[in-house]
């Protein structure tokens, strides 16, 4: 949704994922950056590093990331939106 900047320091992701898919991240590309992960459609689970969060339509989920991060869907595909600054 908007594309990094130098000199500004958040940015939007909107992303999808579809039926039974799972990514997995071992480690951030920027340590101790702040996420804001909020679901649009469908529903997913988020591991942040080792704890499980499940997340519906409406949910948001913030954390300062330092370790590895798990987005899994089930039966259903997910639309979700991600601020990072």
């Amino acid at each position: 949704m908007s594309p990094s900047n130098g000199q500004l320091s958040i940015e939007l992701i909107e992303g999808e994922l579809g039926p039974a898919q799972l990514i997995s991240y071992a480690a951030p590309a920027i340590p101790g950056q702040e996420h804001h992960v909020y679901v649009l459609s469908g529903q997913m689970e988020i591991t942040v590093e080792g704890t499980a969060h499940d997340l519906g339509v409406g949910d948001c989920l913030r954390y300062i990331l330092f370790g590895e991060t798990i987005f899994k869907t089930s039966n259903a595909s997910c639309r979700y939106m991600i601020a990072l600054s």
